[in-house]
């Protein structure tokens, strides 16, 4: 009998659940420093009771900035990660955003290069310190 995809669901940040993300991220990214803006979109994946990832957008003036996604090592590998790109893609096309989505990406990250490649993202800048990736709506 074939696996079963785990349920969950994708919420927007909200008082209830701002410790969540805050707490997630730091399990995620402990060396980085975490802060939100007002125009800024977090969203989390939630199974169950649990957060299993989130994606943090930054607004700018003509496009998004991802400023981080992650997911927790036990949820990988399950989707999470591309559901939660997709639901940030979505907010840049919905917005019109001429620019897209933008993020960078570590050099020498090949297995984050190759998934966001994989979701439609072009290299646009390479440096010896990372790669800039770009995102823009077909519409």
């Amino acid at each position: 009998m074939p696996m079963r995809r785990p349920v969950f669901r994708i919420q927007s940040l909200n008082a209830q659940n701002e410790e969540a993300f805050f707490s997630l991220a730091r399990e995620l990214f402990p060396r980085a420093r975490i802060h939100l803006l007002d125009s800024d979109r977090v969203w989390l994946a939630y199974s169950g009771g649990e957060a299993a990832g989130f994606v943090h957008l930054r607004a700018l003036p003509h496009s998004f900035y991802l400023q981080g996604i992650g997911v927790r090592p036990v949820w990988r590998r399950h989707g999470i990660g591309r559901r939660l790109l997709a639901r940030a893609m979505a907010q840049a096309a919905q917005t019109g955003s001429p620019g897209g989505l933008i993020l960078k990406v570590r050099a020498g990250n090949s297995e984050a290069l190759a998934f966001y490649r994989s979701c439609g993202f072009m290299v646009e800048r390479v440096s010896l310190s990372s790669w800039r990736l770009r995102w823009r709506s077909p519409n």
